[in-house]
């Protein structure tokens, strides 16, 4: 069982260390903080967030001398780029005091591919759209502030969204309290009405035997660790952080290339999972009864139940109920656009293709999901055809081999990023929005085949030593660990030099290079490692708490991040980002997002997924 306390302790020290190991670096101007908010809970009026575009130059927004060059996107915030939060008391007499004449446009072509300004009021209903007297009128407000605090700055304001500050209030106070109560009430009639069932599942032999449950004490382990992580490394962008200083020297530190590098194995070590519990069942007595179609199709059926279910109703939450959970001055910029992505891109999460939509992303962790469908897809037909033509079997796992490199290979060297980590600080400001990285190396199913091929040959082993126990077969298994670990310690350290140091003339090849054999060789080592562990270690420990934990990942993992959004853009305030407050609102989440597991697979997912296997695979 996962220690949280020690979890939480470690977490801490590791963010405090690359913090404060940061060396400090000087600036070269004085800067408007990023974010300054007017008095939410006070306000009965409307308000509005407003971006702010600063010339340091003195050149109105519209004249092509608008300095724009003036920080570098990989080591600091755009500090031209600011976020207002505004309390229009009386619009009319404030737009009336507006002395500019027409609005100015905004200077698109003063900016690069770095300065993206990302501000599409499609992503908001029209109820938060501001006319050109609230715009006028944002304008006053914004323009008085800073020439009473930084003359000679020239500032071009476009309000993002507007909203009626008491209603808001209001609303988010009831939602809160009724969702407390009937979550209270459903807990309560759950559990009496299930408790001989929890009284069983509690008393049952910790002991029992179960092959492969190494992997139920890795997803325990997992369902905390992706929870803290992405507290820890979204949070900060969720918030009007303060402190923005400690934060670009946070997320600059040459170390934090390092961890970008290996963090995404926590995730993609599920894929290796996945596709080893899949060959395993597809083979089990497959020498004695030939492979059913039947059976391939049962075993996709089984996954669809299992994932759809809770797929449909979070769909159906963050295109409803997000619109009552504004908490906050930044609580629309997220919940309010991801509402409307998911009213009209819910049909990419139904049909797991989501991982391809990262410009209107519903539920942009869903990836992983949809990812995952993807590969188990394939790597089902690939067993199929090695079933089907079994001479033919080398030729087809070299070319599925061939294929892993090849994915990320050809994805790094036919674009211009960074492939360890987002190519600026703009980006995760913007939560990764229309992020390029994401989208193009991050999600998509083939640059991640590589760990599915490691699973699925891992349990092409694993049968084989079920059939025919051999020490050969460990020996040889040995050696594949040790191996593919040099080969992920010389191409990591080769990747992070070449990403360092790569420039457009040097070309990009070699990169690419050592970045698909780091995968392949980490893919690799898991594979084997994992493989390694179930072959010879039997005596893992099953606890009932284990075994829960176990079945709530999937519901954890799908539910964390809308509870993250609201808890995190619920601040009301400019707040001093810490290490030890993202992890204690880590474990925040994390406690609502278990406790709603909970209720959600006893009340709806497993009552769901029962009546659905009786109707749909009474005949398999």
């Amino acid at each position: 069982m996962v220690n949280l306390s020690t979890f939480s302790r470690f977490a801490a020290v590791l963010a405090l260390v690359v913090a404060f190991a940061a060396g400090s670096y000087g600036t070269d101007l004085q800067w408007p903080a990023l974010y300054e908010l007017d008095d939410w809970t006070e306000c009965r009026h409307l308000y509005c967030m407003v971006r702010v575009i600063l010339s340091p130059t003195g050149e109105p927004p519209t004249s092509p001398n608008f300095d724009t060059d003036v920080v570098d996107d990989q080591r600091r915030f755009r500090r031209t780029l600011l976020d207002r939060g505004v309390c229009l008391r009386s619009v009319d007499a404030l737009s009336g005091q507006y002395r500019g004449g027409k609005l100015p446009h905004f200077p698109t072509s003063a900016w690069n591919r770095s300065d993206r300004y990302i501000l599409d009021r499609a992503h908001f209903p029209p109820t938060f759209h501001a006319n050109e007297s609230t715009e006028r009128a944002a304008s006053v407000v914004i323009s008085r502030q800073l020439a009473a605090q930084y003359p000679g700055l020239v500032a071009y304001t476009e309000i993002e969204y507007c909203l009626e500050q008491s209603s808001s209030v209001h609303n988010y106070e009831q939602t809160v309290a009724v969702s407390l109560a009937l979550a209270l009430a459903f807990g309560f009639a759950l559990s009496w009405n299930a408790r001989g069932a929890l009284l069983r599942d509690v008393r049952s032999e910790a002991s029992s035997r179960k092959p492969f449950l190494l992997f139920d004490l890795y997803k325990n382990f997992a369902m905390v660790g992706s929870v803290l992580a992405h507290c820890v490394l979204f949070g900060p962008f969720l918030m009007p952080a303060k402190n923005i200083d400690f934060v670009e020297q946070t997320m600059t530190h040459p170390n934090a290339k390092l961890i970008g590098l290996l963090s995404p194995f926590l995730m993609q070590i599920f894929f290796t999972m996945s596709a080893m519990l899949l060959t395993v069942k597809l083979l089990h007595g497959a020498p004695k009864a030939p492979l059913a179609w039947s059976k391939f199709g049962a075993i996709v059926a089984h996954r669809l139940i299992r994932l759809q279910p809770l797929n449909l109703l979070t769909i159906g939450f963050c295109a409803i109920a997000y619109q009552h959970f504004i908490g906050g001055p930044l609580g629309p910029r997220q919940l309010i656009v991801e509402q409307g992505a998911c009213r009209t891109r819910w049909w990419m999460n139904l049909l797991f293709i989501s991982n391809f939509n990262m410009h209107k992303p519903c539920l942009p962790h869903s990836w992983y999901i949809s990812a995952d469908f993807q590969l188990f897809l394939l790597i089902a037909l690939l067993l199929l055809a090695t079933l089907r033509w079994p001479r033919k079997t080398p030729h087809l796992l070299a070319c599925a081999i061939v294929a892993s490199f090849l994915g990320p290979f050809l994805t790094v060297l036919w674009t211009d990023f960074d492939p360890i980590r987002p190519d600026s600080l703009h980006e995760m400001r913007f939560f990764l929005l229309d992020s390029a990285y994401l989208a193009q190396l991050y999600t998509p199913f083939y640059n991640n085949l590589s760990w599915s091929v490691g699973g699925m040959l891992a349990g092409l082993v694993y049968d084989r030593y079920q059939r025919q126990p051999s020490a050969s077969i460990v020996r040889r298994v040995n050696l594949a660990i040790g191996v593919a670990f040099l080969l992920l310690l010389a191409y990591g350290r080769l990747t992070l030099a070449a990403s360092g140091r790569i420039s457009p003339e040097d070309g990009r090849c070699w990169l690419a290079a050592y970045y698909a054999a780091f995968k392949l060789s980490a893919a690799v080592f898991f594979s084997a490692g994992t493989l390694r562990t179930l072959l010879t270690e039997k005596d893992f420990p099953g606890s009932a708490i284990v075994r829960m934990g176990a079945k709530l990942y999937y519901c954890v993992y799908l539910i964390h991040m809308p509870v993250f959004r609201i808890v995190f853009s619920s601040a009301t305030a400019p707040t001093e980002v810490t290490p030890e407050l993202m992890v204690r609102m880590g474990f925040r989440v994390f406690g609502i997002s278990y406790a709603l597991a909970v209720l959600l697979h006893h009340g709806f997912e497993k009552p769901v997924m029962g009546f659905l296997r009786r109707v749909l695979l009474h005949r398999v």
